[in-house]
């Protein structure tokens, strides 16, 4: 009888639980779909979401009568309503084994159909994020990684100018205690968190140069990091490298993120391309870092055009907006070359095509994924941020829509490939005697180790504002 009665007792503490869990599910989903309602661009209708949703909801957690379900859900008013009756309905009929900690994944990848990427964020990073946007984050001024054969945290670069580097730390720290916590095996997600915190405030780390050195305490305050946002060749600082080695004339910036400085880095730039005799400018956007703002892309799009329309942006509930450049134009009377890839961020192709619609720029490489979504974080509790899409930019030129399509193609991935099988070939040739095949695929000159795809659409780039800088640049 005590065996049963414990029975009894852990089965109905797990459905407590489970129910409990199935309440604060549903109340983020209503939260969800009130977001959406409020704030896509689409305007879509409660009934049209719920429908989105309820059935597969249903077959994942096996809950009998999806269709009554709907309308149930379509009647909450409230979260706390919507949180009641799932958790209701839950105790009533599941028998699915699918966890409810994967429910709000299924829910958000049923709504993506309909209404197109959208994802769920720790407010804590979308912080961070538009700290990095502002070039105002606030931290130690480090690049966090692991060492892998301890499992300790690590501080592969020390940034310049920043708290840590003030406090004597170099790069390949081991860091062994976050105020007196151990970095052992800890996810980085939860190590950066300790690392993290308000601007003036203290943290004391336990460090070690290396393992099994001895180890030592040292105490740093969070400060603002300002990072650059526009490289020189090979990612070196402007002030030392703004040129191709090999042709001084060709210009050459790396711009990995749009930020409220990018401008005025530009800027500064500009300047100094008078002085050093730039005739081409390559500009490479390939590659580029998640989380831009589509003002700043405004800005800089603005800076780099004469008077020639921008972009047409569409709000919810409003027909598109034509936005102008004014007259600034950097690298005025120099011609400009951008590389972009698979990887570009949505700012940084939005340019490019704006550049590209209105004559100014040669695009280079592989289509980009962007396709004219403007992402917004909309906050959808303390712990969430909802990223969805609340506008669409859409181009100048009619002819041209979304995907931004590369003036000159760069080679592809499938064509790098066969290069790569091709130099496989080559060297096997060359260890048995053989005379190497010569092909336009794989030309004689192609020798060279460990060649990356990058390369090869830098050589396009090159090769684009070499021609461009010997013809001479005017203004269609």
């Amino acid at each position: 009888m005590t065996g049963f009665m414990i029975s009894l007792v852990i089965a109905t503490s797990t459905v407590g639980i489970e129910a409990e869990e199935a309440q604060a599910i549903g109340r983020k989903i209503w939260m969800i779909v009130d977001a959406i309602q409020r704030h896509h661009i689409s305007n879509p209708d409660p009934g049209t979401l719920w429908r989105a949703i309820i059935p597969s909801v249903c077959t994942q957690q096996e809950l009998a009568n999806p269709d009554s379900l709907i309308a149930e859900f379509v009647q909450t008013l409230t979260a706390s309503e919507c949180g009641d009756l799932l958790a209701r309905r839950f105790e009533e009929g599941k028998s699915g084994d699918v966890p409810l900690s994967k429910l709000l994944d299924t829910v958000l990848k049923l709504l993506e159909k309909p209404l197109g990427t959208m994802s769920l964020q720790r407010a804590k990073d979308y912080v961070v994020e538009e700290q990095l946007r502002n070039n105002r984050y606030v931290g130690l001024g480090v690049q966090y990684g692991i060492d892998q054969p301890s499992g300790y945290s690590m501080f592969g670069r020390i940034l310049p100018g920043g708290s840590a580097d003030r406090g004597g730390l170099h790069d390949g720290t081991i860091v062994k205690e976050v105020d007196r916590k151990s970095t052992q095996n800890v996810p980085a997600e939860t190590v950066l968190d300790w690392l993290r915190g308000p601007i003036g405030t203290e943290v004391t780390l336990k460090i070690a140069a290396q393992l099994p050195q001895p180890e030592r305490e040292v105490t740093l305050t969070r400060g603002v990091i300002r990072t650059d946002s526009v490289l020189g060749f090979r990612h070196e600082a402007t002030s030392r490298a703004i040129s191709h080695p090999s042709h001084p004339t060709i210009g050459w910036l790396r711009i990995p993120m749009i930020s409220a400085s990018t401008l005025h880095e530009l800027r500064v730039v500009d300047g100094m391309v008078r002085q050093r005799g730039i005739r081409a400018m390559v500009l490479d956007l390939s590659m580029t870092r998640r989380g831009g703002d589509f003002h700043q892309a405004k800005l800089v799009a603005d800076g780099l055009l004469e008077g020639s329309p921008i972009w047409n942006y569409q709000e919810r509930n409003s027909q598109p907006r034509l936005e102008v450049a004014d007259g600034d134009c950097l690298f005025r009377g120099i011609p400009l070359v951008i590389i972009v890839d698979q990887e570009t961020e949505g700012v940084q192709a939005a340019i490019a095509a704006s550049l590209q619609d209105a004559g100014r720029a040669t695009i280079v490489g592989e289509s980009p994924r962007f396709r004219g979504e403007v992402s917004t974080g909309v906050v959808i509790d303390e712990d969430s941020i909802l990223n969805m899409t609340t506008a669409r930019i859409r181009r100048t030129r009619s002819d041209r829509d979304w995907p931004l399509v590369p003036d000159v193609r760069a080679v592809s991935i499938t064509e790098f490939a066969a290069q790569q099988k091709a130099m496989a070939v080559y060297r096997l040739n060359l260890i048995n005697g053989k005379s190497p095949p010569v092909s336009a695929l794989f030309p004689a000159n192609a020798n060279r180790g460990g060649i990356r795809w990058q390369d090869l659409v830098e050589d396009r780039a090159l090769n684009t504002a070499i021609n461009l800088s010997a013809a001479g640049y005017s203004k269609p």
